[in-house]
């Protein structure tokens, strides 16, 4: 109870996460360890229903409905795989005391996550160009349970590298656009950009 992993599973809201955390093995043996030097993104029941997640008590499943596609959540199949993946992407192998600043650092899954003064992007947040806030700092023995406003996403869609390019260069985050753009408008218009490559974008 006195570690990251006590911030969730006493905590109502955060059923859904404190499930997907017991499910995995991995993760909830380095959560639970005093001796861990961790941070934990805390993503609540709402903020994982509006995700389109959703878990089946009596079969023990989850269930996955991409947003806005206005499907009923299937469950079994790649829901627990997506989940799975979702929750080691907020859970970081060291101890952050602060998001103020500028940085990348690395999740349980070896993915990686900007930060920008207070705010956090995995790469579905880049590709949707949303943001997750902290609102709230949890100190335990082990690190440190941050609670969002919003949460932490993965890209979904097989994007290849033109796409993540032209998004990088379209974001609504002007300094991420700024970093990117050039860049992909030197690339679109030099003699690299064969048929082959466009269909990176298309």
């Amino acid at each position: 109870f006195r570690t990251v992993y006590g911030q969730a599973y006493l905590n109502p809201d955060y059923a859904f996460m404190t499930r997907a955390i017991d499910g995995s093995a991995d993760v909830k043996d380095f959560v639970i360890a005093p001796n861990a030097q961790t941070s934990i993104f805390l993503m609540s029941d709402a903020d994982l229903r509006a995700a389109g997640f959703d878990y089946d008590p009596n079969t023990s499943q989850w269930g996955y409905a991409k947003p806005g596609s206005g499907l009923n959540p299937s469950f079994g199949g790649q829901a627990g795989t997506l989940i799975s993946r979702l929750i080691r992407t907020s859970v970081l192998t060291e101890k952050m005391e602060s998001f103020a600043g500028e940085g990348v650092i690395e999740a349980f899954n070896g993915e990686y996550i900007k930060y920008k003064n207070g705010k956090l992007y995995a790469s579905g947040n880049i590709a949707e160009g949303t943001e997750v806030t902290i609102t709230d700092t949890r100190a335990t023995v082990n690190g440190n349970a941050y609670v969002t406003n919003g949460m932490l996403k993965f890209a979904e869609d097989n994007i290849n590298l033109g796409y993540t390019l032209k998004g990088l260069a379209n974001s609504s985050d002007p300094a991420i656009a700024n970093s990117y753009s050039h860049f992909y408008k030197y690339l679109e218009k030099s003699e690299l950009w064969t048929d082959t490559a466009k269909t990176m974008i298309d």
